[in-house]
């Protein structure tokens, strides 16, 4: 799915001949109770659920590709970049918004 909204979506647009291929995107205070942890080097987009009036995203389900439950709960992804290997609570990161 995270391949599909990243990579093919913008390119069926483009072949539409729209102009404006991407998913919006914002920035979010992450709200968990514990830090988002990610291998060194892999940038993750790991599914959550955006608050725009609190400006916050809390995560649903884990990373696994097989958490198809944890998908239809998510509006967002919140991205780790790869040069970062833990998303403290509280603090501000991108997220791809897809409702």
């Amino acid at each position: 799915y995270v391949s599909f909204e990243l990579f093919v979506r913008p390119a069926i647009r483009a072949l539409m001949g729209l102009t404006d291929v991407h998913r919006p995107t914002a920035r979010a205070r992450l709200s968990a109770e514990k830090a988002l942890t990610s291998p060194d080097g892999r940038r993750q987009f790991l599914r959550g659920r955006y608050d725009a009036e609190a400006g916050t995203v809390t995560p649903v389900g884990g990373s696994g590709s097989h958490l198809i439950a944890a998908l239809a709960q998510a509006d967002a992804l919140i991205v780790v970049d790869e040069d970062v290997t833990s998303v403290e609570p509280g603090t501000e990161t991108d997220v791809v918004l897809l409702g």
